[in-house]
This record gives structure tokens, sequence and C-alpha cells, in this order.
């Protein structure tokens, strides 16, 4: 099998075309969409049923998402993969790949894996003075892991969220079989970011 790396748009097409690569040629077509590492969390994870100086509260929070497993489709109306080169082409037009998340039909599950906190709930009526002891003594000195353990926990969000608004795409790749040969073409995301996005708190 050859591997074939490309960073543009037209650097793909005409990476196919100098090998003779397209719908009458190409027996199988696999498209297979992979997000960046740690570019997704799952918000509204909340540790319950805790309580300091008989005050009630909780801690919510969010948990980071590793890795993701993800399926690419033509468009949400059939939820079919991609079979043709002509389908493809015609879903992504002239976009670049770090802006592709926006023109792409796609299903993520990310995985969970690293909780971390964002606010304290209080579910009585607590004194400033209780609240104020309460968050120097571990929200400022970030101690609230020894809080809570993970046998009480409630989910009230949702995962799939991104931290940027775009360029959240690691690659696409194009296994391809043909009549000659197979091929696994690898259009990478080299794109620095947008310094001006706003990440999601």
């Amino acid at each position: 099998m050859e591997e074939i790396i490309v960073y543009k748009n037209q650097e793909l097409r005409d990476i196919l075309e100098s090998k003779g690569l397209n719908d009458q040629t190409i027996q199988v077509l696999d498209v297979k969409l992979y997000f960046k590492k740690w570019c997704s969390y799952e918000d509204g994870v909340i540790y319950t049923g805790l309580e300091y100086k008989g005050y009630r509260y909780e801690l919510e929070g969010i948990l980071e998402e590793k890795w993701s497993d993800t399926q690419l489709f033509v468009n949400y109306e059939d939820y079919k993969p991609f079979k043709t080169l002509d389908e493809f082409f015609e879903k992504i037009k002239d976009y670049e790949i770090h802006v592709l998340e926006h023109h792409l039909s796609y299903e993520y599950i990310g995985e969970p894996d690293t909780w971390n906190f964002r606010k304290i709930n209080w579910l009585d009526d607590v004194p400033k003075n209780i609240r104020e002891e309460f968050h120097e003594r571990y929200i400022a000195t970030d101690e609230y892991d020894s809080l809570y353990d993970t046998s009480n926990i409630r989910y009230d969000g949702v995962g799939g969220n991104f931290y940027q608004k775009s360029n959240n795409i690691e690659a696409i790749v194009l296994n391809i079989k043909s009549k000659s040969e197979d091929f696994r073409i690898k259009w990478l995301n080299k794109f620095q970011g947008f310094p001006h996005l706003d990440l999601v708190n």
C-alpha cells in the first residue's frame, strides 16, 4: 500500500489525478475523519452529596476528552458513508481542512479522561465567611480533588463540545483500493490556528 501525505485541498486533488484515481478506477473508497487530541470536553459533570461544616454543596466541572470516535457521513439525512470521490469533493468544495468541521456531517463521541473544576454550587444558604473560608482552603489552592470520590457523580451536560470554534480536525484519511494498487492518502492539518478565537469556558 502506498501512503501519501498532503496538506492542501488542491494538493489532494492533484495527487489523485496524478495517480489516475477517480470514480472509474477506484473500487473501494473509505474516508475517515480524525479530530485532534484533547480538543473537546463534556460539560455539566457534577460531584454530588458533598458537605462542608454542615452545609451541602456540589462541585461542577468538565471532563476533558482525550480521544474520539468519529463517524463521517455524506449528510445527516441518510447517514451513509462516502462511496465516491464526486460525493466527497461536492461536500468539501474548496475549503481547507482547518474549517471543514463546519461543512461536514459527522457523529463525534469523545473518550472522557480528566475532570476539571469549574464552579461550586451551594445547596444551602451559606454564610459569607464560610464561603470565603472554603474558597481559600480548597478552590484558591486547587485542592478540591480531595473533596469528592467518583461514586457520587451526575452528568447534566453533553459531550463533544470543542474548546475552539474551528480548527479541531487533525486529519482526513482516504483509504483507496483501486484496480491496480491500494493507497492511503493522509490530508493533515498543519494550520496553526486562529489567535483571535474565543475559548469556551
